[in-house]
This record gives C-alpha cells, structure tokens and sequence, in this order.
C-alpha cells in the first residue's frame, strides 16, 4: 500500500501507522472490531495534542471523522523524546469494498498539523452482504402477508358531500 501526502512541522511524528484485526492474517469482514494504531513521539514539549483519524470509501468519500479533541481526551504534557501509544478501536459497520484511513496529530485546537498521513492505511472489507453503499446499518428485512379482508363485511359509508 503506498499512501498520499505526509506533512506538518515535525514537532510531534507519527510512526508504525498499522491496522489490527482479530483474524491472524488481517481480513476484516463486515462488522469486525478493528483498531487503528500508531506510535506518535515528541520531538519537542507539547501540550495536549489532538490525534485523530479520518476514515474514506476507495472514492474519497468522507465517512467518518474522529479525534481526541471532540471525544475530550485531554493527552496532556508531552515531553520531547517521550513516545505515546495511539489506538482507535472502531467497529467495521461497513460493506465489502476498499477504505483509506488518514492519521494525524495536531496542536491542542486542531489548528497547526505536526504529523499528517493522507491515506496511510488501505483495507478491504469482505462480507456476504449484497447491498448498495458504504455503511452495514444491520437491518432486517420482514415480508409477511396481511390478513384478507372479510368479504361479509359492510363496506365503509362514505358521507355526502354534495
């Protein structure tokens, strides 16, 4: 997998940008828990910086957007050379098809980008659903038949309107 565009000012580094699954050799069906990880380290101190990713259909289609900031995780001080461990931990609710995932850490208010990964991860999803989309929103499907109307009954009366 070869990724987009990686930039930002260096202060904190994003690296070991991986997908863990459940199954040993990394397939992700239709509703699998996944995780999206990363080691980020400070290359100077740093208060509170957002991590977040982005999560788009093989199309570029936006899908789902999430980071420390909006989930009000305070990371706190970082200090340079110190490493952290990053995870988000989603469930695949999505159908077959091919995602990219985007990682990225910033300042405190998402403002100034230290380390962006366009694209950093591809992964297909597999499943037997066959459907049209993006999302697995678990639906069911129920056709039953309704009961036939009785033949003796009297018919509504209909008021005269004129």
């Amino acid at each position: 997998w070869e990724g987009g565009a990686v930039y930002g000012n260096g202060m904190v580094t994003l690296h070991d940008i991986r997908l863990e699954t459940d199954d040993p050799d990394g397939s992700i069906a239709t509703g699998d828990s996944v995780s999206v990880c990363f080691e980020a380290e400070a290359h100077e101190p740093v208060e509170d910086t957002v991590f977040g990713l982005i999560l788009r259909a093989n199309d570029g289609t936006y899908l789902y957007d999430t980071n420390t900031l909006w989930r009000r995780i305070a990371v706190g001080h970082v200090a340079a050379g110190e490493r952290l461990t990053v995870r988000f931990d989603l469930r695949a609710n999505l159908l077959p098809g091919r995602y990219t995932v985007t990682v990225a850490a910033s300042r405190h208010d998402g403002k100034v980008v230290h380390d962006w990964h366009t694209d950093a991860l591809g992964f297909d999803v597999t499943g037997p659903f066959v459907a049209n989309g993006i999302v697995e929103l678990e639906g069911d499907i129920r056709v039953s038949r309704a009961e036939a109307p009785d033949a003796t009954a009297e018919p509504d009366a209909v008021a005269d309107t004129a």
